[in-house]
């Protein structure tokens, strides 16, 4: 029986993967950077830290693209309301009503995931919220989702994982857990990994739905 349900942010409650991309690789060209890796998918789920190693491998034109972002990104902070994906209160008001534990599980940058949770107006939704920028190892480690459960009280076989990258998947699976991506909508990715990939949050809704009447 599952009793608790555990998000991811990036990809999953908000479409903000392609977005962060596409800022961040504009802004480089602006300063005539060139990143070592201009794939999407070398990113995605990758806590800030790795992401920046990713980006420029070399730590002084590192720590220098990093330092110009950071001054930028703080007069031009992410709006998060606009890139909730449909449905995710539906199913938040779901688990709620139907005594699920409720966490977000998030590798990304603390500051965007409290923006988010208030831009949002999701706070009040969740049990919990863990964030791998404050843990030893970020995704893909499982370390996040270990530490979710623990807190929780829960056993990895009662909780059930929404994700959508490689590294998140992994990360869940590696935590013993059930694993549902969330398939996105404007590229493609390898999510074969996961026990199950569902088109949107309505999916969600309905696989909840059936495993909520097995319970029963």
């Amino acid at each position: 029986m599952k009793k608790a349900v555990i998000f991811d942010m990036d990809g999953v409650l908000v479409d903000s993967e392609q977005y962060y991309f596409d800022r961040r690789m504009n802004f480089f060209h602006k300063l005539g950077l060139s990143p070592q890796n201009v794939q999407m998918s070398d990113y995605l789920g990758l806590g800030d830290k790795e992401g920046w190693v990713q980006l420029f491998p070399d730590k002084d034109q590192r720590e220098n693209a990093q330092a110009q972002f950071t001054q930028y990104e703080a007069k031009h902070p992410v709006n998060f309301a606009p890139l909730l994906n449909p449905g995710v209160k539906d199913v938040l008001e779901y688990l709620q009503i139907n005594g699920y534990s409720i966490a977000l599980a998030s590798a990304g940058v603390t500051a965007h995931i409290n923006r988010m949770l208030e831009q949002c107006q999701l706070k009040g939704y969740f049990d919990l919220v863990e964030y791998g920028e404050k843990l030893t190892h970020n995704k893909p480690d499982p370390e996040i989702y270990t530490t979710v459960a623990q807190r929780l009280g829960l056993k990895p076989t009662e909780c059930v994982v929404l994700e959508d990258s490689v590294n998140g998947i992994r990360a869940a699976e590696s935590a013993k857990m059930e694993t549902w991506a969330i398939k996105p909508r404007k590229y493609v990715i390898d999510q074969s990994q996961a026990d199950a990939i569902l088109p949107d949050m309505a999916a969600v809704l309905t696989k909840l739905k059936g495993l909520t009447r097995d319970a029963k």
